[in-house]
């Protein structure tokens, strides 16, 4: 028996814009190099590409590595984003990460 799950990046997208950030992705070449780190490492990645959330002043999350709970945990996706924007924003003072 086979189950097939479904998230919504689009809408998802929509709801991160609302919050005040953007949900953008990576180049295919940015996404394959997450298969050569090793497993424990990688960020996730969806059609070969990695999904990532920013703020304006250059503040960026990559991986999107809390959206399982939305398929495991029943938490919903608008959660997941207001706390990777709520995370952004609360180091907003602080220089980007390069």
């Amino acid at each position: 028996m086979r189950v097939l799950l479904y998230f919504d990046w689009i809408e998802y997208g929509h709801i991160v814009e609302r919050l005040g950030a953007q949900l953008t992705w990576s180049s295919r070449k940015a996404g394959k190099t997450q298969l050569s780190q090793p497993y424990p490492r990688r960020v996730m990645t969806v059609g070969g590409r990695v999904p990532r959330i920013s703020i304006a002043g250059g503040r960026f999350l990559n991986g999107q590595s809390k959206t399982y709970r939305v398929l495991f945990d029943g938490v919903l996706p608008s959660v997941i984003a207001a706390q990777y924007a709520e995370m952004l924003r609360a180091n907003e003072g602080e220089p980007p990460e390069e």
